[in-house]
């Protein structure tokens, strides 16, 4: 129970710092993600010839697909959130720029 628990903190803790990265560094995280879909798309197929399936390719196979769906469903649930941010920020800038409350502060 504790090596899962701590591999779990470990999995957390690489995550937690991911994300800042990417915070900062937006522009490179886009880059490298470009890059290595690059590197994956044009390599070499890598399907077994017909009549040679077996099921660890069957398996490997599901479990990929698999990967690269929650890889997919996390990516857009952070796009929605950022994106969701900006709508919320910009819609209270705009209240708070009609708020008359405001205005005897900017009159000097």
């Amino acid at each position: 129970m504790q090596i899962t628990d701590d591999l779990i903190q470990r999995l957390e803790d690489a995550k937690y710092e991911l994300d800042h990265q990417v915070e900062d560094h937006p522009f490179a995280a886009v880059g490298i993600a470009f890059v290595l879909g690059a590197i994956f798309a044009l390599g070499p197929p890598k399907a077994p010839p017909r009549g040679e399936r077996t099921a660890g390719n069957l398996l490997t196979a599901a479990l990929t697909a698999l990967a690269i769906r929650g890889v997919k469903s996390y990516a857009w649930s952070r796009l929605s959130e950022t994106a969701r941010g900006w709508f919320d920020t910009s819609s209270r800038e705009r209240i708070a720029s009609q708020d008359r409350s405001v205005e005897p502060f900017l009159e000097h």
